[in-house]
């Protein structure tokens, strides 16, 4: 009913925060998430666009290394970090954008499963060509 317009103050939000606020609005605006407008989300969160101070934000190596690869004109399908020793918070950062569009369109777990990966291996690509294409499971045995 009243939809926040502004932020005032000298805090912060968390970046988990920025991140959602960011991709949140591209989603509202183009009403469908592609790889681009969640890169793009990124770029305008490192450059403080969601920050209340309006500084930049840092964001995680990993996540930068892949923003980097993306404005450089890379194909934005290998601009996933591949190394599963590279491994950082980003893509778990865009699971609260991700759950709010799965939930938002009654999404089934299987459709998910594709969204997740799809939009994780932006800039953690586990899923990778080096990769099994499954998730490594820890054994409890």
């Amino acid at each position: 009913q009243k939809p926040v317009t502004g932020m005032i103050g000298n805090g912060s939000f968390g970046l988990p925060t920025e991140v959602t606020l960011a991709v949140k609005e591209s989603l509202d605006k183009h009403g469908h998430l592609t790889k681009e407008s969640i890169m793009n989300s990124l770029y305008d969160v490192s450059c403080g666009v969601y920050s209340v101070s309006r500084e930049k934000t840092t964001l995680g190596k990993i996540t930068l290394r892949a923003l980097e690869r993306y404005r450089d004109g890379l194909d934005i399908d290998k601009c996933g970090i591949i190394d599963l020793n590279e491994n950082g918070s980003g893509a778990l950062i865009m699971m609260y954008p991700i759950a709010y569009y799965a939930y938002k369109n009654k999404l089934q777990e299987k459709e998910i499963y594709e969204l997740v990966k799809e939009f994780t291996g932006i800039t953690q690509n586990c899923f990778g060509a080096n990769h099994s294409g499954k998730i490594p499971l820890v054994s409890s045995k």
